[in-house]
């Protein structure tokens, strides 16, 4: 359900999407590309901060996991699939990621509401537009972005220098 559908939900149709998503969301790690169980099986609960109650059991990573996640990135950053991919290309992809944020904005505002205790009507009409505009406006930048210096005032000095970091890992 999409983000202009879902602003026209009433508190019970949200109430019944919870209790359903309960059921259906992935609570694996996601690791090259798919949803898998940790290392060693381990789990948290992962507890709604409004009222106390489970959310779902999601898989509990250790350090061979990240060395896992870790591996499956360099390999993918070194094989210059996405970096070598011509710039209309990439774009497409990130337009595309904009468009599934957008098509299952109620379900991404939900999941974050019930984990972070947010407002729903937040998620909404801010975060999750908000969101969708970072996506495309970095996706806009990936043919504008030439190592020039744009404008700026006239007693900054600006640099560009273009150096992929490599693989980030992030918890």
């Amino acid at each position: 359900m999409n983000l202009e559908q879902a602003s026209q939900l009433t508190h019970a149709q949200w109430q019944q999407m919870a209790a359903d998503l309960k059921n259906t969301a992935s609570t694996g790690l996601f690791i090259g590309g798919k949803f898998v169980d940790a290392v060693k099986g381990g789990t948290f609960d992962n507890i709604n901060p409004v009222d106390g109650s489970l959310i779902n059991r999601c898989a509990a990573g250790t350090e061979e996991d990240i060395n896992r996640a870790v591996a499956i990135a360099k390999a993918s950053f070194k094989s210059g699939e996405w970096s070598r991919a011509a710039p209309r290309e990439r774009m497409t992809v990130m337009y595309k990621w904009a468009e599934l944020i957008e098509e299952n904005g109620a379900e991404l505002s939900l999941m974050d509401t019930l984990d972070m205790g947010k407002p729903i009507t937040d998620m909404v009409d801010v975060d999750l537009p908000m969101c969708i505009e970072t996506v495309q406006y970095f996706a806009e930048c990936i043919d504008k972005v030439t190592g020039t210096v744009t404008a700026t005032e006239y007693d900054v000095m600006s640099t560009v220098l273009r150096e992929p970091i490599g693989v980030v890992g992030c918890i």
